[in-house]
C-alpha cells in the first residue's frame, strides 16, 4: 500500500500526518503534553477546511482559524465551505546533480497565503512549503 508518512515537531506539539492511497484517507494526530488528538480524514473531506477544524475543535482550531479565515466567526460550525484554488502540475526536482520528477501541488488559501507540496512519484512527501518562509523538507533530502 503507498503512504506517506510526516512528522513536525514544535516546541509543545508534535503533529503526525499519514496519507493512504489506498483508502484515499489521512490520518492526523496531534500530540501536546495535555493530550492526544487522533483523526482520520477522506480526501474529499480535505476540500472543507471549517470541516476539519470542526471536528478537531479545541485550542487548534482556534489558533489556525483566524489565519485562514479573515475575520473568521467563533462559532466553527457555522462557517462556509472555503474555495481553495488547488494546482496540480508534474515537475522537476534537483537532487545533486540528478533531475527527479515529481509530483507538485499548490494551493492558494484565503488572505493569500499560498501552500505548496512537492511528493516523489512513489508518494514520499519530499518539500512543504508554508507561508512565512517555512519550508519542511524529507530528511532524505537534506542528507543529500
Amino acid at each position: 500500500m503507498c503512504s506517506s508518512d510526516l512528522r513536525v515537531s514544535m516546541e509543545k506539539m508534535t503533529v503526525h500526518i499519514n496519507a493512504f492511497a489506498k483508502d484515499e484517507t489521512v490520518l492526523l494526530r496531534i500530540e501536546t503534553p495535555q493530550e492526544t488528538i487522533s483523526k482520520k480524514f477522506t480526501f474529499a473531506e480535505l476540500m472543507n477546511p471549517s470541516f476539519i477544524l470542526q471536528s478537531l475543535g479545541g485550542p487548534l482550531a482556534m489558533m489556525l482559524l483566524p489565519q485562514l479565515i479573515p475575520g473568521s466567526q467563533t462559532n466553527i460550525a457555522e462557517l462556509p465551505k472555503l474555495d481553495i484554488n488547488w494546482r496540480c502540475y508534474y515537475d522537476n526536482l534537483a537532487v545533486g546533480k540528478s533531475t527527479l520528477r515529481v509530483y507538485r501541488i499548490e494551493a492558494k488559501l484565503p488572505g493569500g497565503f499560498q501552500v505548496a507540496a512537492t511528493i516523489s512519484k512513489a508518494g514520499e512527501i519530499l518539500k512543504i512549503e508554508l507561508p512565512d518562509n517555512i519550508v519542511l523538507l524529507n530528511e532524505a533530502l537534506v542528507s543529500l
